[in-house]
């Protein structure tokens, strides 16, 4: 993965919800020594609710982000500034799956998660194989509740530039 620093104020809360807030936090790229963080995020938020996880459902209140800008960024060898997280994560799914084949079977996860907030976000895009940059600004995006298989209304406004 990545590593995540929290630069401000980090708050916690136990009962009766699990819940996270953080200022300032700050994401670093998977390229070694670069100087420009895949994310820099202004608040994060975001709420478990504990006693539905004694029956295996995961019931997140709104996850809440305000300010984040990203930054993206596929280099002349066509390696990205975000892959070692996705390749970390395949290789745990990949061991995981082949271990649930000899165990038992599992009670499947029930999840909720009652919205996304993004407001005031920015990506920014730069791709040097194909000489490409995409420039996200102003991007605000709202959703509805997200349960699995089932119809999720969004809504987002952004700026785009090329």
């Amino acid at each position: 993965g990545q590593k995540v620093e929290f630069r401000g104020e980090l708050k916690t809360q136990y009962l009766p919800w699990l819940a996270l807030q953080a200022h300032d936090v700050l994401v670093q790229s998977a390229f070694s020594g670069d100087a420009k963080p895949l994310a820099k995020i202004e608040s994060i938020e975001f709420q478990l609710e504990l006693l539905p996880l004694l029956k295996k459902h995961l019931w997140f209140d709104t996850l809440k982000v305000k300010g984040a800008s990203f930054y993206l960024e596929k280099n002349i060898q066509g390696q990205s500034n975000w892959s070692r997280s996705v390749e970390a994560s395949s290789k745990v799914e990949s061991t995981e799956s082949s271990q649930e084949s000899v165990s038992k079977p599992r009670q499947e996860l029930r999840w909720e998660v009652r919205g996304i907030e993004i407001q005031d976000a920015q990506l920014l895009y730069i791709n040097h194989q194909k000489n490409e940059t995409l420039s996200f600004k102003n991007v605000n995006l709202n959703t509805g509740k997200i349960l699995k298989n089932t119809p999720v209304p969004v809504e987002i406004t952004l700026n785009m530039e090329r």
